[in-house]
């Protein structure tokens, strides 16, 4: 059983953009449009800023230059936070 394994769910919001990443019913990260950088700042790696709402994590925004990227960082995070999360549950 891949208990990481989410489904992306596009925001249909009227001034929403991006996607939020679901486990079951629980919306556990997502990305959006990057509109807070400043004008004159490169627009190279920061186009999309992602955020993810998982508990103890230091960093919890990420940056990125496409929604690819982004897409596959956030699911490497919550994939290595579960595995470490189940780790410590089983006392190992």
């Amino acid at each position: 059983m891949n208990i990481t394994k989410g489904e992306w769910r596009v925001k249909t919001g009227r001034y929403q953009s991006g996607s939020s990443y679901y486990l079951n019913k629980i919306r556990v990260a997502g990305y959006e449009w990057n509109s807070i950088r400043s004008q004159g700042e490169s627009h190279e790696n920061n186009d999309w800023i992602g955020y993810i709402e998982l508990p103890s994590l230091t960093n919890n925004h990420i940056c990125s230059g496409s929604e690819i990227e982004i897409k596959d960082e956030i699911e490497r995070i919550v994939s290595v936070w579960f595995k470490e999360a189940l780790a410590k549950a089983e006392g190992k």
